[in-house]
């Protein structure tokens, strides 16, 4: 029976007369509730071993004490507990309990709610006593914010925010400290060690420099996967290495039409060749070196070019055994100083009948005499990289004899190129010069 049950008992059992009186009825009314429930200890029941009460188990209407071990999820091994029922298993019912066995370390206030045969979860009280760390306090805000908006140390948290760092700006302390080695992805720092990440440059992306950078001496600038090129001042002199076997070193350049062209080929095996307009002029060879074209040598205001064209280059030189003995030519009037054409003063002589085909070169004997010191030039024919007329005192093209002894008769064996046609073009510079043989030819270069 409940408290309210037995006050309607009570009331019924007034007479009718009785139930008109108002303070019969309170009488009747209050005896109930003074000796409610029953019993020497009738507002604490003993619960032990009767197994964890339900919502819908607790008297209708009711506030009373129990002592129980039987609480799931209680963490004590005996709990003291206030329950309170409402009108009817409609209405919520709830729990509020704490150990009450003396060698239980727990001091904790639980508190637990439901309707029906369910419980809601147990739900532990906090106080001043038992917050702080390893309290288990899972709050849902801290000073006004909620959890998601602070940064774990000791989970892997991503920040949205800005957060600042104000300490460490001045004196010789810093913000924050770090102990990892390890590289941090997508960083996009504002300033590395006070400069902007634009005063770097970038090894993944073509970068532009638009200052100096000063490479201490014996320091290399390394290019190349395995740093195959090297360059570096040693701090007097400069060095250009290669480190890939056989690779040569070459010199380009863009020209006016904007092709590109070699200028230098260093090669490590054959030597260096030097360019002309994307065309070899120079190169080192096994016994010395080769030209293609014109070498021209200048010296005390003077000028001596090597001869050039195709047929010029190489050859084998063939003595002719028994040569033709007298005197192939002579001239000792009708020179204009410094005249390679005949039409202009100079002299031409035509060999096509003394060598065979394909003759380069000759080699005859010249004799010269003069009233005055002179020089003697020779060209081939029309040679168009030797200028028709001279400058002595600048140019001296070709020079194959130089008449130093006034009045006296020089001669030695002189070597003369021939054009395509085999012939050879003789100046002088002093018109007085008398030459007065050149010999059939004593050998010949095909």
């Amino acid at each position: 029976m409940s408290l309210g049950s037995d006050i309607v008992t009570a009331i019924n059992a007034l007479s009718e007369a009785d139930k008109r009186d108002m303070p019969k009825v309170w009488e009747a009314i209050g005896g109930e509730i003074e000796t409610y429930p029953p019993g020497p200890q009738s507002s604490i029941f003993d619960n032990r071993d009767a197994g964890d009460v339900t919502p819908d188990g607790l008297p209708d209407k009711t506030i009373f004490f129990t002592f129980t071990d039987d609480i799931a999820g209680s963490p004590n091994t005996w709990d003291a507990v206030i329950n309170v029922k409402g009108w009817t298993d409609t209405y919520a019912a709830w729990q509020l309990f704490s150990n009450s066995n003396v060698d239980d370390a727990d001091k904790n206030l639980y508190f637990r709610r439901g309707r029906g045969a369910t419980w809601d979860a147990l739900q532990k009280i906090w106080t001043d006593q038992n917050d702080g760390a390893a309290s288990g306090l899972n709050a849902d805000k801290l000073d006004g914010y909620h959890e998601g908006s602070f940064f774990r140390l000791s989970q892997n948290e991503i920040v949205t925010g800005r957060p600042a760092f104000n300490g460490g700006i001045t004196g010789t302390s810093s913000p924050f400290t770090v102990d990892s080695t390890f590289r941090v992805p997508n960083l996009n720092a504002d300033f590395v060690d006070g400069i902007h990440g634009g005063s770097f440059i970038r090894s993944d992306a073509n970068d532009d420099v638009s200052a100096h950078t000063e490479w201490q001496d014996g320091k290399e600038v390394r290019l190349g996967t395995d740093a195959d090129f090297r360059m570096l001042f040693s701090g007097s002199s400069t060095f250009f290495k290669g480190y890939y076997h056989g690779a040569s070193l070459f010199f380009q350049g863009e020209d006016l039409g904007g092709d590109n062209r070699n200028m230098l080929v260093l090669d490590p095996d054959t030597g260096p060749i030097l360019y002309y307009n994307g065309s070899e002029r120079f190169a080192a060879t096994t016994d010395g070196a080769k030209v293609t074209g014109k070498l021209e040598l200048t010296a005390a205001g003077s000028k001596f070019y090597s001869p050039v064209g195709g047929e010029d280059s190489g050859g084998t030189w063939h003595p002719i055994t028994n040569p033709t003995v007298g005197i192939f030519a002579s001239k000792t009037v009708g020179w204009t100083a410094d005249r390679f054409t005949q039409a202009s003063g100079g002299w031409e002589l035509d060999f096509s009948a003394l060598v065979p085909a394909g003759t380069k070169a000759i080699k005859v004997h010249l004799q010269a005499a003069s009233t005055s010191s002179h020089i003697v030039m020779a060209r081939k024919k029309g040679d168009p990289n030797i200028s028709n007329n001279p400058v002595t005192a600048t140019e001296w093209s070709t020079l194959i004899a130089t008449i130093p002894v006034t009045g006296a008769y020089w001669g030695a064996q002189v070597t003369l190129w021939l054009s395509n046609d085999y012939k050879v073009e003789i100046a002088v510079s002093h018109a007085n010069v008398d030459i007065t043989l050149i010999s059939y030819p004593r050998a010949y270069m095909i």
